[in-house]
């Protein structure tokens, strides 16, 4: 059954944020880690990303520009194809699949039995979240995409905050889908449009500011 053929029958629309969320951690931190350990790129050049995601984890950042800007230099070091083939070495190791969080995984095949679509939507980039979603046998991704021009990286187009809502916005549109019986999944403030978009709202190991909001409006919490 192909994607627009399950529209037409499905009963809801599950939506997940990818890290933090299907992800405990940064799949994009996991995955320079996994260049370093596989010789890839020296921990020297990531260097600047560390600090960036030191300060985002305590809150003194927010806007993933400056730190898409720095993984750019550091993939440009490597050829499109290459990356790609690393992406796929990344999502099948060990290490990287225990980091998955097994009530949201549990969560996913529940809303597949009950007839749901399931949209991952992240900011991670797409040459991991596409993996990740075969793995998991999700319909559909939305994220950051790697973009190359004759095998060479060129740039990310970056999807995040309202452009990750207007993205989906995009989707349901094109697909006619309603709003009605839409779940949405995330752990950020930075997720607060999404889930402000659907029906059924969870915060997943939330934050400090979106656990508050979560709690003043009586969402549903999973820790």
């Amino acid at each position: 059954m192909n994607l627009i053929q399950k529209t037409n029958k499905l009963k809801g629309v599950a939506v997940f944020d990818l890290d933090g969320t299907i992800i405990n951690g940064q799949s994009q931190f996991l995955f320079l880690n996994f260049l370093v350990k596989n010789k890839k790129v020296s921990i020297f050049s990531i260097t600047p990303l560390l600090i960036w995601f030191l300060l985002y984890k305590f809150n003194l950042v927010s806007s993933p520009n400056k730190a898409f800007g720095y993984a750019l230099k550091i993939f440009q070091k490597l050829t499109y194809e290459e990356l790609s083939k690393l992406a796929i070495d990344f999502t099948n190791d060990e290490y990287f699949n225990s980091k998955k969080n097994k009530k949201i995984l549990e969560l996913i095949e529940k809303h597949k039995k009950e007839g749901n679509l399931i949209i991952l939507l992240s900011t991670a980039i797409d040459i991991i979240t596409k993996k990740i979603s075969e793995q998991l046998k999700i319909d559909y991704c939305i994220s950051s995409v790697v973009e190359q021009e004759k095998n060479k990286i060129i740039n990310i187009k970056v999807v995040n905050g309202l452009s990750k809502l207007d993205e989906l916005k995009s989707f349901f549109k094109k697909n006619n889908l309603e709003t009605e019986n839409t779940y949405a999944y995330g752990d950020d403030i930075s997720d607060l449009p999404v889930l402000m978009f659907a029906k059924h709202r969870v915060a997943v190991n939330p934050s400090r500011k979106l656990k508050k909001y979560a709690k003043n409006n009586n969402w549903i919490i999973i820790y």
